[in-house]
């Protein structure tokens, strides 16, 4: 029997090449963008050119939380390029001016390739993935990160978990990016 343990927050970030002129986009924005019914930057207030967008491939839960939270588990767009890792979407959205990605916010930060544009849910105003708005659920892509062990955790598994549950392990997890459970 699967034991399922939140071990940190995580908002997934969207990304945009650094020149891009778009502020903001709306969570159904997204998903149009994601499903191919948007398909230049002009269509969401940006420029006349196209959209190039990249996903995560379906071997990554991101891919599965992506498609069910913003896609509202329509069909992916014909044109959606799928990468083998998040590394694999900055890069190629960094030397896209097209492009469009999205991934877990740690992996933009600081990054001066890209920008992390604020999402709006509905007509709501749009909100930064930032560890205030992602702890409110302000921010409309957010998600647990959890750990799977068959069965009630034991021996040093169970050190492991109690350990990143611990305020040093949490301290670990907002070293690299993500936010803590606390």
């Amino acid at each position: 029997i699967a034991n399922e343990m939140p071990v940190a927050l995580d908002g997934l970030a969207i990304i945009v090449h650094r020149s891009n002129p778009v502020k903001s986009l709306t969570m159904d924005q997204l998903r149009r963008i994601y499903i191919g019914q948007v398909t230049n930057w002009s269509q969401v207030g940006g420029s006349n050119s196209p959209i190039v967008v990249f996903s995560r491939d379906s071997n990554s839960g991101t891919y599965g939380f992506f498609q069910a939270n913003v896609l509202k588990n329509q069909n992916w767009g014909k044109g959606v390029r799928f990468m083998p890792s998040t590394a694999d979407e900055l890069r190629e959205v960094g030397k896209s001016e097209g492009g469009i990605a999205y991934g877990g916010v740690a992996y933009f930060k600081g990054d001066n390739r890209v920008k992390i544009i604020p999402v709006a849910a509905g007509n709501g105003a749009p909100v930064e993935p930032t560890e205030a708005n992602v702890r409110s659920k302000k921010y409309p892509i957010w998600r647990y990160l959890y750990y799977y062990t068959n069965g009630k955790p034991t021996g040093e598994t169970k050190r492991f978990i109690d350990f990143v549950l611990s305020p040093e392990g949490q301290s670990v997890v907002e070293r690299v990016g993500y936010y803590s459970l606390k």
